[in-house]
């Protein structure tokens, strides 16, 4: 199942930590008591309430103290070295993994930008197995000189290929860098150079391969507060029978459990929102 980066996002709910967590839980037998006290002990306590979270989804560890519990964790249950952090649908600098994939390739992995208006337009079609996202944003230079951004996508291994990247207006496309399977780091060469706290507009688009035994779905990421956010998905096909809305928050309000309500399923969604919180906002539809 595809995730989200803080300057993308993918088809797909960003459910993958919760499940990979959960079988790793199972596959050692340990409760979640014996599983904090081996973390108390280590030096990075974890509550079992967040622990329980984290299993069922309701939250995700995101916070730097967080993180370095989750390394711990993969130690406690005998996972690969980067099975769990490399599960986490946040972005780029609150994953581990894809931080250093950005520092590898010459990016700070602390965004020198900042998002001040994103609006997503997907069109879905079951036909063609595809799913293309377009993206108009508005961002402002946090640094002298801003001349490129990262855009990190990542997709499941079981799609048949990785996504394909289009600059559309403001940007141009330079190195396409793929990290491990499933997961690309594109960058984005803006049109001039920005000084610091100048802004720009730019668009680009997203065609993904959507798989047979994919969820469908858009996930985005904001890791940190933007003035508006607007996503809109056009079914080319059929309407679908079932649309929820439902919003994790972000590393400020880890413990905070996220909220979902249904929208009306036509053929054309639209959510619009002013001053979004932090954290991942997902549509997840059914047919």
């Amino acid at each position: 199942m595809p995730s989200a980066s803080p300057n993308s996002s993918g088809p797909g709910l960003p459910t993958d930590f919760a499940a990979v967590l959960s079988a790793a839980i199972a596959q050692r037998n340990l409760t979640l008591d014996r599983i904090a006290q081996h973390l108390r002990e280590s030096g990075t306590p974890i509550s079992i309430a967040t622990l329980s979270y984290w299993q069922t989804g309701r939250s995700l560890p995101t916070r730097t103290r967080s993180l370095m519990a989750l390394r711990e964790l993969e130690k406690v249950l005998r996972v690969p070295d980067g099975g769990l952090t490399g599960a986490l649908p946040q972005g780029a600098n609150r994953n581990p993994r894809i931080s250093g994939a950005l520092i590898r390739i010459g990016f700070n992995p602390d965004p020198d930008f900042a998002n001040q208006t994103l609006q997503d337009s997907i069109e879905f079609s079951l036909a063609r197995t595809t799913q293309s996202e377009t993206t108009r944003q508005l961002l402002r230079a946090e640094t002298a000189c801003l001349h490129r951004i990262p855009l990190v996508l990542r997709q499941e291994a079981s799609s048949r290929c990785l996504p394909v990247v289009e600059p559309v207006a403001g940007c141009s496309l330079g190195d396409v860098t793929t990290v491990d399977n499933g997961l690309v780091i594109a960058e984005l060469k803006l049109s001039r150079p920005l000084s610091h706290g100048e802004t720009a507009q730019m668009e680009y688009r997203v065609v993904w391969d959507i798989a047979d035994d994919e969820d469908f779905g858009f996930a985005r990421v904001l890791p940190r507060p933007i003035d508006h956010l607007a996503i809109d998905v056009h079914f080319l096909d059929r309407r679908p029978r079932l649309v929820t809305y439902t919003v994790r928050p972000g590393a400020e309000n880890e413990d905070q459990h996220p909220a979902s309500q249904q929208l009306e399923p036509t053929r054309l969604v639209q959510l619009s929102l002013t001053d979004p919180i932090p954290g991942v906002h997902q549509l997840g539809w059914e047919f």
